[in-house]
């Protein structure tokens, strides 16, 4: 009897000390809002948590194998800067340029040292004007629209990126 009614106060202690919750935040579940505003020395700050990079990493993994159409979007394809333009407007609803040239004067230069997920990658194909852009994810890889394979992703160490690397611009918030 007396094993019994250790078993159940062991039962119940270990059912009371479980939460539903992981006890490593303190906001309950998974919220359903996206982001969370924030006041900081007077100024708005839009705050990005996990939930919401594996948002962004969905949506730029539905382009992939998307074929590439030149100077804009249509049914059959898309370019690299309308894949930019259509992946900030559905994840923060951010109005980009139309163009690569444009786009790389948006957001924040970047060092190329402290380019981080998300931030935009820009290029230098044909001279000194800026004319292709993909988005860093991490591991030294960015996606872009490619002419001959559409939406791929590829390595930023090999040789025909590296030497046509521009810079770095960053446009989504803080996280």
């Amino acid at each position: 009897m007396k094993n019994i009614l250790l078993i159940l106060i062991v039962g119940v202690i270990l059912l009371l000390s479980c939460t539903p919750y992981p006890r490593y935040r303190s906001d309950g579940p998974l919220a359903t809002e996206r982001s969370t505003i924030i006041e900081d020395k007077n100024r708005l700050c839009r705050l990005i948590r996990t939930v919401d990079l594996l948002e962004f990493g969905r949506i730029i993994q539905s382009y992939l194998g998307t074929p590439y159409n030149g100077q804009g979007k249509s049914l059959e394809g898309i370019d690299c800067s309308q894949f930019t333009l259509e992946v900030y407007e559905k994840f923060i609803g951010m109005e980009l340029q139309r163009t690569a040239a444009d786009q790389f004067l948006t957001g924040t230069a970047i060092d190329l040292k402290n380019i981080r997920y998300g931030d935009m990658i820009f290029f230098r194909i044909n001279g000194n004007i800026v004319s292709h852009v993909g988005i860093f994810i991490g591991f030294n890889e960015f996606i872009h629209s490619s002419k001959s394979s559409g939406i791929i992703i590829s390595n930023l160490g090999d040789d025909y990126w590296k030497d046509k690397l521009a810079g770095a611009r960053r446009v989504l918030p803080e996280f």
